[in-house]
């Protein structure tokens, strides 16, 4: 298991959303899948607030809940392919108890992506709609993990 960091010095290469089938088709809520530009993948997991990032070989994905341990096809929905260099400043959003966000910068400090997270959700969210919603947020604490390798 990882913690957020992991993603410092990571060409980001796509985002995917997550759909699972079983006796029914549904797209999984809590998961997030990073590609990176070495083929791997990264999924970024959240379950009662807390986010865990766990490094996928494979494509065997984790599904939490009644799916868990049943054979299911997983398939990757893209998000958004991503393009803006490797990731050099990652900024969390805190509230008192929980991180609310996340968004990722490159070395220009542009924005790559970001995401915003629920109780047992996690969501992609652009630039536009990230500034957006951090304005109807009063009081918050930013924490900036920032690459100390010059990339």
């Amino acid at each position: 298991m990882n913690t957020i960091d992991i993603l410092l010095n990571k060409n980001i290469v796509g985002t995917y959303n997550l759909s699972v089938k079983s006796d029914i088709d549904y797209e999984l809520d809590d998961t997030i899948i990073i590609k990176l530009d070495n083929y791997k993948y990264l999924q970024l997991l959240i379950d009662n607030h807390n986010l865990t990032i766990h490094e996928i070989l494979k494509e065997r994905f984790i599904i939490l809940g009644e799916d868990s341990h049943a054979k299911v096809e997983t398939k990757l929905l893209p998000i958004e392919k991503v393009d803006k260099g490797n990731v050099y400043t990652i900024v969390n959003y805190n509230l008192t108890n929980y991180t609310f966000a996340t968004k990722l910068l490159n070395k220009a400090k542009d924005y790559i992506f970001g995401f915003v997270y629920g109780f047992d959700e996690i969501r992609f969210i652009k630039n536009e709609d990230f500034i957006s919603m951090l304005s109807s947020f009063t009081e918050y604490e930013e924490i900036i993990f920032e690459n100390r390798i010059d990339i």
